[in-house]
């Protein structure tokens, strides 16, 4: 009785198992991005600016940081933001 049961529960469970499998493992998005962000006054303050002028630059890249110039001061670049903090910071290709 058990092993009946279990041969109609299995296929079942492999099914189930194989949808969630395909949403757990999405590709990664591409490395384009829309939004950048920048760090202004304090660690703390992580502003959005819309721009398209830091196209070279890359979360995967390992030259120099993007900075974006501003107002006489120069700003480290980042590719996205959690709640107040930037994370994911912008380079330039080597």
């Amino acid at each position: 009785m058990k092993r009946q049961s279990l041969k109609k529960v299995l296929p079942a469970f492999v099914f189930v198992l194989a949808i969630v499998a395909s949403f757990a493992f999405k590709p990664a998005p591409n490395d384009v991005f829309n939004d950048v962000f920048i760090q202004r006054v304090n660690p703390t303050e992580c502003d959005q600016i819309f721009t398209s002028l830091l196209t070279h630059c890359s979360i995967n890249n390992w030259g120099q940081q993007c900075t974006y110039y501003e107002l006489g001061i120069y700003h480290p670049a980042y590719s996205r933001a959690w709640g107040l903090l930037c994370l994911d910071e912008l380079r330039e290709p080597l």
